[in-house]
C-alpha cells in the first residue's frame, strides 16, 4: 500500500501521481491523501482522465481518497456525502488536531461520525504521531487505546510501526 502524501498542492502534482499509478496498475494499491473541495477534485480528475485516456468517472471511481480533516464534527459526514455524490471514492479519513478533544466532539466521533463511515465502508484513522497533531496526546499504548477502544477508531497513523505493531499483536 502506498499513500500519495503530497499529491495535495496543486493539480499537476495529482495529475502525475495519478497517472504514474495508473501506468503502474497500482490503483487498488495506492491512497490520494486529499482535502480539496468536490469542485476542484473533479477539475483535477478530468486532467488525470485525458493524461490517463479514460473517463472523468473512472478516475474518480478508481481513486481511494483518504480524506484529510481536522476534528470530525457533524457536518464533515455531509462533506463525505458531498464527495461520494459526486462519484469520488473517499476510503478512509484521516483526522489531527492540536488540542485535547472535549467531551462534546468525542461524542460526535462516536456517535456520528463513527456510525456513518461503518455504514459507508469508511476507515477513520486519526493521526497519533506527537502531541502536535494528536490533541497533546503521546504517541503511546496510552492513547493507541484511548482512540482504539473509547472513540472507536480503525486504524492509526503513528510513527511507531514496530511498537503499534506489538501492541496490536496483544490488543
Amino acid at each position: 500500500i502506498l499513500t500519495f502524501d503530497k499529491v495535495n498542492s496543486n493539480q499537476d502534482i495529482f495529475v502525475y501521481s495519478f497517472k504514474a499509478a495508473y501506468d503502474a496498475g497500482m490503483l487498488k494499491n495506492v491512497f490520494f491523501k486529499l482535502s480539496q473541495n468536490a469542485t476542484t477534485l473533479k477539475t483535477w480528475a478530468s486532467a488525470a482522465a485525458t493524461a490517463c485516456g479514460i473517463s472523468q468517472a473512472e478516475v474518480l471511481s478508481s481513486m481511494q481518497m483518504l480524506w484529510v480533516i481536522g476534528i470530525p464534527t457533524a457536518s464533515s459526514v455531509d462533506s463525505i456525502k458531498t464527495y461520494r455524490n459526486n462519484g469520488i471514492n473517499v476510503v478512509a479519513v484521516e483526522g489531527s488536531w492540536t488540542s485535547p478533544l472535549t467531551e462534546a466532539q468525542e461524542d460526535v466521533i462516536i456517535n456520528t461520525f463513527m456510525p456513518y463511515c461503518r455504514e459507508n465502508n469508511i476507515d477513520f484513522w486519526p493521526t497519533v504521531i506527537g502531541p502536535r497533531w494528536a490533541g497533546q496526546l503521546d504517541d503511546d499504548e496510552t492513547t493507541w487505546l484511548y482512540y482504539l477502544e473509547y472513540l472507536g477508531v480503525d486504524g492509526l497513523m503513528t510513527d511507531r510501526p514496530e511498537e503499534f505493531g506489538a501492541f496490536m499483536h496483544y490488543y
